[in-house]
């Protein structure tokens, strides 16, 4: 059996920016963890304020499109937290790894936590 025990279904709650989401996670058992933020693994998108406000707010809103209120999967790391506490995750659409998406359309660049 291939099982891995980091990946869990979500529900995308609201889109903070380019490579940050809000998620309400299904824990199993009837359990929910909600309003947890997450950093997406991999990637690092522009800022949404500054000189790089028309770029990072395209990243967004595109992210927004993509994944408001719907429901993904979510592969996190057993150490993964960024600097902020964060949860780091892959984020797939179906099949599709969001975060690859995120860099095949320009809208974030590598980064390697």
């Amino acid at each position: 059996m291939n099982y891995n025990p980091y990946t869990y279904k979500a529900t995308v709650k609201r889109v903070v920016d380019g490579d940050t989401l809000v998620v309400d996670i299904d824990l199993g058992f009837h359990m929910t963890l909600t309003g947890q933020t997450l950093r997406m693994a991999r990637v690092n998108a522009p800022e949404t304020k500054g000189d790089t406000a028309p770029m990072g707010l395209r990243s967004k809103d595109e992210l927004k499109k993509k994944l408001e209120g719907k429901e993904v999967v979510l592969r996190t790391f057993r150490s993964g937290e960024d600097k902020y506490g964060r949860m780091l995750a892959e984020v797939f659409l179906g099949e599709e790894c969001v975060n690859d998406w995120l860099l095949k359309e320009g809208l974030a660049v590598p980064f390697m936590t």
